[in-house]
């Protein structure tokens, strides 16, 4: 489709809309090359979001609402517990707090078994 394909209107100014009808195409195999074989050099670059998850913490509603400013409370987890890294909702590491510069980071200490590349 190009940019200078219009929606077909009729007179009182509706879109058309008609189904599309697509031949069966036979499976011929796959042949030449493959998409992703040097696959980091592909979607190296791309930007991942990392989460670092401290712990949790269960709070009735009615202390979520009395929370103020200079609050605090207590997480599910001891003081010295490894950091849960997490892309999108897997688990994929563990690690430290640590200052780096003049932000927080994290010093990866365990990779979880099945991200490990031995």
């Amino acid at each position: 489709m190009t940019s200078q394909h219009q929606p077909h209107q009729n007179e009182e100014n509706q879109i058309e809309v008609q189904p599309v009808a697509l031949q069966p195409i036979e499976e011929q195999g796959a042949r030449g090359k493959t998409l992703v074989n040097n696959g980091i050099k592909l979607i190296g670059n791309v930007k991942i979001k990392v989460r670092a998850v401290v712990g949790d913490a269960e709070l009735t509603v009615a202390e979520l609402f009395a929370l103020k400013e200079g609050s605090s409370f207590k997480l599910d987890v001891p003081a010295n517990a490894p950091i849960d890294l997490y892309l999108e909702d897997k688990l994929i590491a563990k690690g430290e707090l640590v200052v780096v510069d003049d932000s927080f980071g994290i010093q990866v200490t365990e990779i979880q078994a099945e991200h490990a590349n031995s």
